[in-house]
């Protein structure tokens, strides 16, 4: 008897997608998050390269954000209910009122299901010369795709070989070990470099930015971003264009200027530090530098002594 159930079951089925067939009629299956949302990807790339204009020909998608979907209040107002009606039950509470309430609710978000927005973090870059425009923006979208609104977040112009460092100095992943979650200092670097940044314009901020990529790509060559560590470094650099240690070089260790603010604490001003070397094979010749670096770890001063 259930085998005969069984076999009556799959001849309806059968029947049943043959008549819809017959109809012309196809069953689509609902589009999955992931497709929805490579779908607005698609969308805001297609709408940037528009309003970009000619320099869309070097438009580059870098990254997208997590999305952050606006709701009318009717949905907070069900979301709210509906934790209500869980408090209930869990004390063993039965409110038909309350089902009532939230029915009613439930017919308005569904007249307000077109109000849903989706709001877009977007990174991109285009060409400007010889260095690439690097932009974050923010684009709201309504439910049919259609862009509604579109904020500039931040632009930088940096050198386009900087491009995955500024990547990187975005999202905060490791740039010592490239593919890797970020080590605890390079945690602490991202945290003093991105927090001065608040009480500075623009200008600045760009400029501040482009020494963090630096400092970020110096890093990576000595792997490391102890202070002292790109200090040196960096000297180097300036006497001899690279960052390997110099002919019996001998360094000093890094002093600090700190000034006493009113409030009692200290505010750190400059690095300073010298650097003694042989510039030729004669080892009994030496040269010794003195170098001064903002708390930026930008030089203020190199010196010949």
């Amino acid at each position: 008897m259930r085998i005969l159930k069984s076999i009556k079951f799959v001849v309806y089925l059968f029947v049943g997608l043959f008549l819809l067939q017959s109809c012309g009629l196809k069953y689509l299956p609902p589009e999955s998050p992931v497709a929805f949302k490579e779908r607005r990807h698609k969308v805001i790339e297609a709408y940037i390269r528009v309003n970009l204009a000619a320099d869309s020909i070097s438009y580059n998608s870098i990254a997208f954000g997590e999305t952050t979907v606006i709701k009318p209040t009717s949905f907070r107002i069900l979301d709210s209910l509906y934790e209500q009606k869980y408090q209930n039950e869990q004390k063993g509470i039965s409110d038909k009122e309350l089902e009532e309430i939230i029915e009613h609710q439930r017919i308005k978000v569904q007249n307000d299901t077109a109000s849903v927005s989706y709001l877009e973090y977007h990174v991109f870059s285009y060409k400007e010369g010889d260095s690439a425009r690097m932009v974050q923006t923010q684009i709201l979208l309504d439910t049919r795709l259609k862009v509604k609104q579109q904020e500039i977040i931040e632009t930088i112009l940096i050198p386009r070989k900087k491009q995955e460092y500024y990547q990187k100095y975005l999202f905060e992943e490791s740039f010592l070990y490239p593919g890797t979650i970020a080590t605890e200092e390079e945690e602490r670097f991202y945290r003093f470099f991105k927090g001065e940044l608040i009480p500075l314009n623009a200008l600045e901020q760009e400029e501040l930015i482009r020494h963090t990529l630096d400092l970020m790509e110096l890093g990576y060559k000595r792997k490391s971003v102890r202070t002292a560590d790109l200090l040196y470094t960096q000297a180097r650099m300036l006497i001899s264009g690279g960052v390997k240690e110099l002919r019996t070089e001998e360094v000093s260790d890094v002093f600090s200027t700190v000034e006493k603010q009113i409030d009692g604490s200290e505010k750190l001003v400059n690095y300073y530090f010298t650097l003694t070397f042989s510039p030729d094979e004669d080892l009994s010749k030496k040269q010794q530098y003195y170098f001064r670096f903002d708390k930026y770890l930008r030089l203020e001063l190199m010196q010949k002594l």
